[in-house]
């Protein structure tokens, strides 16, 4: 009888892996989410530094892929085509809206201030 170091070592079948090599952390952690866990904090997995900024793509997708509890992600999975669409264009059209008055806002609380420091240093 061999001893030990003489038999080949044994390999255990390796499992595939249940993420693709392309997966972020974001998605792995959104594809791992349980009801179960409804009630835990939601702490946001990704790769944003701190001096990344939203001039370039890749930070912006990585804060998306990250921001939204694993909750609302399912949430939004799991509504129909339309209601999405839906959700999407009022969502778009009341940004668009608000980003329009708040614009509009700011370039007369501007022009009322610059008119009132021109009065003021006389």
């Amino acid at each position: 009888m061999g001893s030990r170091k003489d038999s080949p070592p044994k390999t255990r079948k390796q499992e595939p892996s249940p993420t693709w090599p392309e997966e972020t952390l974001g998605n792995i952690y959104y594809k791992s989410y349980d009801e179960g866990l409804a009630n835990e904090i939601h702490a946001s997995v990704w790769k944003v530094k701190q001096g990344d900024t939203f001039g370039d793509s890749a930070p912006c997708r990585e804060w998306f892929m990250g921001a939204f509890p694993p909750g609302e992600v399912r949430h939004q999975c799991d509504c129909g085509h339309n209601a999405l669409y839906r959700s999407h264009v009022n969502a778009q059209a009341n940004c668009a809206s608000s980003s329009h008055q708040i614009t509009f806002e700011w370039r007369t609380m501007y022009l009322e201030r610059s008119s009132w420091e021109k009065h003021r240093d006389g």
